[in-house]
């Protein structure tokens, strides 16, 4: 198994199969350590052999993520739909760059007035929403900031195509 993988998720793997190979994942320990160690390298294992895109609609409102199918609907979420534009724009731009959370805070309150902190907690309860709404593979935190994975394929579909129904 380890072999079809990146050589930098393999440690993990081999690591994985041989606890489960010692039994270590007993049905009285699924937060153990080693139960944790071997759900995040499935997931590695998961999404580096199916790497993920989205299709957009060219209004920005609607998105599908593939392979999962789940059907993105920011059409009455003007703030995480603001944020996820700031986003799509940047990861057009530049695949894998960095939208620092000033950035994405002025896209998604835009004029307002909030204390630093406040502002944090409102952003990151924000991408919560987004990854909850599906983009969970596709949106990670980097630095001081927020990127789509530089792997992630976009591409725009009109609003009315078969793919976002």
């Amino acid at each position: 198994c380890a072999a079809t993988i990146p050589a930098s998720f393999a440690w993990l793997v081999e690591r994985a199969e041989e606890l489960l190979a010692h039994g270590a994942f007993g049905d009285d320990e699924p937060n153990s350590i080693e139960g944790r160690l071997f759900r995040l390298a499935l997931r590695r294992f998961t999404e580096a052999e199916h790497p993920h895109s989205l299709l957009v609609d060219s209004e920005g409102a609607r998105a599908r993520v593939l392979p999962e199918g789940t059907l993105l609907d920011l059409s009455r979420r003007a703030i995480l739909r603001q944020i996820f534009e700031v986003l799509l724009r940047a990861h057009a731009h530049n695949p894998g760059e960095v939208v620092h959370e000033a950035t994405l805070i002025a896209a998604g309150w835009p004029g307002e007035k909030i204390e630093p902190r406040s502002a944090r907690v409102r952003l990151q309860t924000a991408v919560s929403t987004l990854r909850k709404k599906g983009l969970r593979g596709c949106l990670e935190r980097a630095g001081e900031g927020y990127r789509l994975l530089e792997e992630l394929v976009v591409r725009v579909v009109p609003s009315d195509s078969e793919d976002l129904r």
